[in-house]
C-alpha cells in the first residue's frame, strides 16, 4: 500500500476513502446493496495491509453525486497532504489516460496527488489520503 510507505516515512497516518458515485435520480443516502459491500470488502482488505504494514488508518465510505469533486473537498476539509489514487491503465478515445476522477482531482486540488496503476493489489481501484 503505497499511502502507508509515505505516511509511515512522513510519520504521518492514512485516511481511506471509497466514494460510491450515486446518480442524480437517487437520493444520496439510498440504499446501494451491492456497491456498498463491495465498497467494505475493499476497505477491510485496505485495513488488513494497514495491519501488517503497522500503519495508523482510518476508513470510510462515502456516497456521492462525483467521487472526484468528494475527494477534493475531504482532502481540503482534512488539511491532507498526499492523495494516493489507484488507477487502472486505460487509453481513452480522447487521448487522456485518465478517466474524469483522476483528471478533476488533477485539475482542482493543492495538495500532492500520486497516481498509482492497479490500486492496492493490482486489481482493485482505491483512493488513499495521507495527512
Amino acid at each position: 500500500m503505497v499511502a502507508a510507505w509515505i505516511a509511515k516515512t512522513c510519520k504521518g497516518s492514512v485516511r481511506a476513502l471509497h466514494v460510491i458515485e450515486v446518480s442524480r435520480d437517487r437520493p444520496l443516502d439510498a440504499d446501494l446493496g451491492e456497491a456498498a459491500a463491495a465498497a467494505e470488502q475493499t476497505l477491510e482488505r485496505i485495513e488488513d495491509l494497514a495491519k501488517v504494514e503497522k500503519c495508523p488508518l482510518e476508513a470510510e465510505i462515502i456516497q456521492a453525486r462525483s467521487a472526484g469533486h468528494a475527494i477534493v473537498q475531504e482532502a481540503q476539509t482534512r488539511n491532507i497532504e498526499t492523495i494516493v489514487l489507484g488507477a487502472s491503465k486505460v487509453r481513452r478515445t480522447n487521448g487522456e489516460y485518465f478517466g474524469r476522477t483522476v483528471s478533476y482531482i488533477l485539475r482542482n486540488t493543492d495538495c500532492e496527488v500520486i497516481i498509482w496503476r492497479g490500486g492496492i493489489d493490482g486489481q482493485t481501484r482505491v483512493r488513499e489520503l495521507t495527512k
